[in-house]
């Protein structure tokens, strides 16, 4: 978790795919977020790009 200014960068694992995710540190508080803890993840957008996966 990497607090910057009014947000916060939490980089969650989500079954081998990662996902950076941008929160309030109010909602971190709110929420008791925490490394380690499990959390459930929404994903709410209104554009994307499709990424294919990359050779390992």
């Amino acid at each position: 978790m990497r607090r910057e200014g009014v947000t916060a960068s939490v980089m969650i694992d989500a079954g081998g795919a990662s996902f950076e995710v941008h929160l309030t540190p109010g909602a971190i508080d709110a929420l008791r977020i925490e490394e380690g803890k499990e959390v459930w993840l929404v994903i709410k957008t209104y554009s994307y790009n499709l990424v294919e996966p990359s050779a390992r």
